[in-house]
């Protein structure tokens, strides 16, 4: 191999070993960052609040101290987390609905919401769950 080709190469892995590095900071910092600065973050299992949140999104969420209509929120159902926006609210019942369903939720008690989404993350949420297992640790 020439020294020109030999030169070519070692740039190319270079810029490709940054741009994975890049890659996986992009993955790994809202995955695990966030819980250190008070925030959540969930992985989208259903494509109940189509078109705004998809299956396999990344969403993170902050507790707040009030929540408006409007608002998409996480909430504790059982022991499930639903991730749906508020249609109506008053101080002892908050109602939520999925985008793309038809009917509202059941009420909830304000003190179930988990927090407000802030911020999501397209398909990232599968990758933040494998960073979560054991093999996904160890690479």
């Amino acid at each position: 191999m020439t020294k020109k080709k030999s030169n070519s190469l070692s740039v190319f892995l270079r810029i490709e070993g940054i741009v994975l590095i890049i890659a996986v900071l992009l993955i790994v910092v809202p995955a695990f960052l966030p819980k250190v600065l008070g925030y959540q973050t969930y992985h989208v299992v259903s494509g109940s609040m189509e078109p705004e949140l998809s299956v396999d999104d990344l969403i993170i969420v902050r507790k707040a101290g009030e929540y408006s209509v409007g608002d998409v929120v996480v909430y504790r159902s059982g022991r499930m987390s639903v991730v749906h926006r508020i249609v109506s609210a008053d101080e002892k019942t908050v109602v939520t609905k999925g985008d793309a369903n038809n009917a509202a939720d059941a009420p909830i008690s304000p003190s179930d919401i988990d927090g407000r989404v802030v911020c999501s993350i397209p398909k990232a949420g599968v990758v933040v769950d494998f960073l979560r297992t054991p093999l996904g640790v160890v690479i």
